[in-house]
């Protein structure tokens, strides 16, 4: 197979977005035209409650560098989390979320580019967060509401929504430290993962 992937920095966000050929087919000519077809649509904006920010001013983890990590606040574990995983450290993220399954598909796919790294930390020091509380709404991509329970939230459990985002991400404070539980944007992998593989079958039988 071949493929071709193009890296996109939106916000907090980190994006790779690739196309993959049928089993020994080239690499179509629509391929161009559908990387230059995506666009990002506007941000939404932050709900009444308003944004959050860290004040705690720590700084990211360099890739591959065992520094101090970030993780006083929610916000600043989240940063370190999105950063630790755009530049595949594996020792961040491991320390940085809570125990999961499938751990490995944090570090699935390609590190970003050298040439974007500076630019990705510019964006996560300036990202905004909504930090949301009992009885707050988001809704799902299926279109299903959801209300924020009371058990969601509190001294040691959080929930942020960052600026632009559609989906908030769950946090924990374990002795001392908050973590990231990264359930979502493994079954979000595995998902996109299957999904590939079901049109490359689809496009293997086609060829027959």
């Amino acid at each position: 197979m071949t493929t071709r992937t193009q890296h996109y920095l939106r916000g907090r966000d980190y994006y790779e977005l690739t196309v993959t050929t049928a089993p020994d087919g080239p690499l179509p000519a629509e391929a161009e035209r559908f990387f230059a077809s995506f666009h990002f649509a506007k941000p939404a904006a932050a709900g009444p409650s308003g944004p959050s920010r860290s004040h705690s001013g720590a700084a990211l983890p360099r890739s591959g560098a065992r520094e101090k990590i970030a993780d006083r606040t929610p916000e600043d574990a989240l940063r370190t989390f999105v950063y630790a995983m755009a530049v595949r450290d594996e020792p961040t993220l491991r320390a940085i979320t809570l125990p999961v399954e499938g751990f490995e598909w944090l570090m699935a796919g390609r590190a970003a580019p050298a040439g974007l790294i500076q630019e990705l930390k510019e964006k996560l020091a300036q990202q905004t967060f909504r930090s949301l509380k009992a009885g707050d709404k988001f809704t799902l991509p299926q279109g299903q509401a959801v209300v924020v329970k009371a058990e969601d939230v509190g001294p040691d459990r959080a929930l942020l929504l960052p600026e632009g985002a559609s989906l908030p991400t769950r946090l924990q404070k374990v002795e001392g430290h908050w973590k990231v539980d990264p359930s979502a944007v493994i079954a979000g992998r595995k998902a996109a993962e299957a999904a590939r593989r079901n049109a490359a079958q689809k496009n293997s039988g086609g060829a027959r």
